[in-house]
């Protein structure tokens, strides 16, 4: 197994073989989102790399109730291209746009959210990232599940990120609602870039298959 021109250690099964798989780096991240690998059955020089192995038998301790679990919503609808930063930037965002007021189509947009399993105390943390798609500056109230989480300007056509502690969630589906607040400039516009959410989850669901 070879990845740029270096050979990746693998597990191999009776019937199948595994591998860690990573995300481009720095120098191609930008043109992709994909990383390539090459299984090959010849034209490598000694013995084929294997994984190591380790023993991971649990220890004696009690099971807990709950556990955190980290997840992240994202989907790549368009490439912001103009969106200033580093080379290695992920300028890729949701398809869509919460407008300032003046403009159709303007109000609060919903972006309802799945969280399976959620107990102990059932707060959690909620990170969402934006982007400005004007020069303008813009002023934007986040709220999730109808509860105002506050209001966050920046100015530009840049990325802004903003992390939440003690949220509380639900079992099942959430909402994350973004409303513009740029009346005065009417023409400021947004899209969503992701979200991340870290909260407890029921132990159950872990021992369901939900890791």
């Amino acid at each position: 197994m070879y990845n740029l021109g270096q050979e990746i250690p693998i597990n191999q099964g009776a019937d199948y073989i595994e591998f860690y798989g990573t995300p481009p780096d720095e120098a191609y991240s930008k043109y992709t989102k994909h990383n390539v690998y090459w299984l090959t059955t010849s034209g490598g020089s000694g013995t084929p790399l294997r994984m190591g192995t380790i023993d991971g038998t649990p220890g004696a301790a009690g099971i807990s109730a709950t556990h955190v679990f980290t997840t992240r919503a994202e989907t790549d609808n368009f490439y912001l291209f103009e969106a200033l930063g580093a080379e290695n930037l992920d300028r890729w965002v949701f398809g869509t746009f919460v407008y300032g007021s003046g403009v159709a189509g303007a109000g609060p947009v919903n972006y309802p959210i799945t969280l399976p399993g959620v107990g102990g105390t059932q707060l959690g943390q909620v990170t969402v990232n934006l982007c400005g798609l004007t020069t303008l500056a813009h002023d934007v109230e986040i709220s999730f599940n109808g509860a105002s989480l506050g209001t966050y300007q920046w100015r530009g056509m840049e990325f802004h990120e903003v992390s939440f502690s003690d949220v509380p969630l639900v079992d099942g589906v959430n909402t994350l609602t973004l409303r513009c607040l740029s009346g005065l400039t009417p023409q400021s516009r947004m899209r969503w870039v992701w979200t991340g959410w870290r909260w407890p989850i029921r132990e159950s669901m872990r021992r369901a298959g939900m890791h």
